[in-house]
């Protein structure tokens, strides 16, 4: 008879109370201007990285943390949503931005970021964690709302909205 042994990982995470000048997203430029300060303090910014900003459960719209969960190449990037809610949930989140730069610049969503759009809206209804938008940053400066370019991804009538409608 073989016999199995399972090692499971230790999960810590560190709460602290949100501070007075706790960062509001209203709209998308509210969510590139923080974006954009954590992109500059990346090294790399040669290739792509997939970060989540996590909105607070008391205060609508208080970002109340980020994680730069995934990297990939100048053109892709492997994103896991399973991992984007682990952590949202570990963050106590009821809402989250996601947001991804194109190293090359070009701003048009592919059928990647699309996908993984849908799926994360998708599994955010189910868990009551809404994602309010998805923005793609270039090196440049210059982003895209998908929830302003493709709406349709984000269109569910049974849950209640926050954050930029």
């Amino acid at each position: 008879m073989k016999r199995y042994t399972c090692k499971l990982k230790t999960i810590q995470i560190k709460v602290s109370d949100p501070v007075e000048d706790a960062t509001k997203l209203t709209r998308p430029e509210d969510a590139v201007v923080l974006l954009r300060s954590i992109y500059d303090e990346l090294l790399d910014d040669d290739q792509e990285h997939f970060i989540v900003l996590f909105l607070s459960a008391g205060r609508r719209g208080v970002v109340t943390g980020f994680k730069v969960l995934f990297f990939g190449v100048q053109a892709c990037i492997l994103t896991d949503v399973k991992v984007i809610f682990r952590n949202a949930l570990l963050f106590g989140a009821t809402a989250i931005v996601l947001a991804h730069n194109h190293p090359l610049g070009d701003l048009e969503p592919n059928e990647a970021d699309v996908f993984i759009t849908k799926r994360c809206v998708e599994a955010g209804r189910l868990l009551g964690i809404q994602v309010v938008d998805h923005i793609i940053i270039s090196p440049g400066g210059e982003w895209v709302s998908l929830k302003q370019e493709r709406k349709e991804l984000f269109f569910l009538p049974s849950i209640m909205t926050i954050g930029w409608g």
